[in-house]
C-alpha cells in the first residue's frame, strides 16, 4: 500500500496524473489518478524499432476503451524520433491498423470458406465414387445370378426356356433401367448439393465484409514523448511497466524497484543470459521487436490483470538488490580498512 501512495506521489510530481490530450476535459479528472504508465525505452540514445512499437501499444490501449494509459516513451537524444512523435496524426495511426486488422480478418475469412469448400468438394466426390463402386457390384451380382438361373433351367422344356429367355433379359433390363435412374437421381443430388455450395461460397465471396467503425482519438490513451531523462530512477517508480531492450543496468534498476519488464531485443552473446534471468525470475519476458504488435498485446493484458502485475513487481524485488551500491562501497571500505592496518603492523 505505501508502495502504491509513493507511485502516485511520484506520478502527480512528474505531472503524469494531470496530463492531458484536452485541457478542456476535466470531467475526466477521477479517471486519471487510475492512469496506467507504460515507459518504453529503447536504449541509451532512443534507438531501436520505437516508432512501430509505440503505434502498436497506442492502436492496442486505444481498443481497451477501459483501460487508460499514458505512453512515456524514453528518446534520448533522438530528437527526430521525438519530433515525429510529438507531430504524430494517432487518428491516422488509428485508422491504417483498423484496416489493416479488417483486411487481416477478411483474409482469414476467405481461407476458412475455401477451405470449407474443398471439404465439401472432398466430400462430394468421394461418395461419387463410393456410389459408382457400389453401383458395379450390383450389376455384377446382376449378372452373376443371371447366368446361374439360366444354367439351372437348361433341363425344362423347351416353353419354359422360352418363357425364361424372354422374360429373363425383360426382366434384366428393367433392373437394369431401375438401378440407371436411381443412380442418376443419387447423382443429380449430389450435383445439385455441389451446385448449392458453390453458389453459396460465390455469394459470400462476392459480398463485402462488414468493418467496424473507426474509433476517434480518445483521450483514455496520451502518448509523452521525453527526451534524455537524468532521473530515470523517478520515471521507473512512477512506471506500472517497463519495455526495453536487455540492458543489464536497465534491468537491474527495474528490479531493485520491483518493475515488471517486457524485453524486446538483445546483444548476442552480450545480452542474451539477462533475458534468461529476467524469464527465471518470473519479473518479465521476452518478445521480439521484429512482432510489434505481440508486444503491444502483452503490454495491454498486463495492464488488465493487476493480480498478475503484483506478483510480477514481488518477483522483481526478490530478484533485485536495491542496496547494492551501498554493500559495494561497504565492501570497498572494509578492505582498505584491513590492508591500512596492515601497513601500519608492518
Amino acid at each position: 500500500m505505501e508502495g502504491k501512495i509513493y507511485q502516485l506521489q511520484m506520478k502527480n510530481r512528474l505531472n503524469i496524473i494531470n496530463v492531458s490530450s484536452n485541457n478542456n476535459d476535466h470531467h475526466h479528472d477521477h479517471h486519471r489518478q487510475d492512469r496506467k504508465v507504460l515507459l518504453v525505452m529503447g536504449g541509451g540514445e532512443g534507438v531501436g524499432s520505437l516508432s512501430e512499437i509505440v503505434n502498436c501499444l497506442y492502436y492496442t490501449c486505444t481498443m481497451q476503451k477501459h483501460c487508460q494509459v499514458m505512453i512515456l516513451v524514453v528518446c534520448g537524444r533522438n530528437e527526430v524520433l521525438k519530433s515525429s512523435l510529438e507531430n504524430r496524426d494517432w487518428e491516422q495511426v488509428m485508422n491504417q491498423y483498423q484496416t489493416n486488422e479488417n483486411r487481416h480478418q477478411h483474409q482469414q475469412q476467405q481461407q476458412q470458406k475455401q477451405q470449407q469448400h474443398q471439404k465439401e468438394l472432398s466430400s462430394s466426390s468421394s461418395l461419387k465414387q463410393q456410389q459408382k463402386q457400389m453401383q458395379n457390384e450390383n450389376n455384377q451380382q446382376q449378372q452373376e445370378c443371371h447366368h446361374h438361373q439360366l444354367d439351372e433351367k437348361d433341363n425344362e422344356n423347351i416353353a419354359t426356356k422360352v418363357t425364361g429367355i424372354v422374360l429373363n433379359p425383360i426382366k434384366a433390363a428393367l433392373q437394369k433401367s431401375m438401378s440407371i435412374a436411381s443412380n442418376n437421381n443419387i447423382n443429380d443430388n449430389s450435383n445439385t448439393n455441389t451446385t448449392v455450395a458453390q453458389e453459396k461460397y460465390e455469394s459470400d465471396l462476392s459480398s463485402p465484409s462488414s468493418s467496424s467503425t473507426q474509433p476517434k482519438q480518445l483521450n483514455h490513451v496520451i502518448v509523452q514523448p521525453l527526451g534524455f531523462i537524468p532521473n530515470m530512477a523517478e520515471y521507473m517508480v512512477a512506471a506500472d511497466v517497463l519495455i526495453t531492450k536487455a540492458g543489464p543496468g536497465t534491468i537491474a534498476e527495474a528490479a531493485s524497484l520491483g518493475l515488471p519488464i517486457l524485453l524486446t531485443s538483445f546483444l548476442p552473446g552480450q545480452e542474451e543470459g539477462n533475458v534468461d534471468f529476467v524469464e527465471e525470475k518470473q519479473f518479465g519476458i521476452y518478445k521480439s521487436d521484429s512482432n510489434p504488435m505481440e508486444i503491444a498485446n502483452t503490454a495491454c493484458e498486463w495492464l488488465q490483470d493487476p493480480d498478475e502485475l503484483y506478483k510480477m513487481s514481488l518477483k522483481a524485488k526478490e530478484a533485485g538488490t536495491p542496496n547494492a551500491a551501498e554493500d559495494i562501497v561497504k565492501c570497498i571500505g572494509k578492505s582498505v580498512l584491513r590492508w591500512k592496518e596492515h601497513e601500519e603492523e608492518e
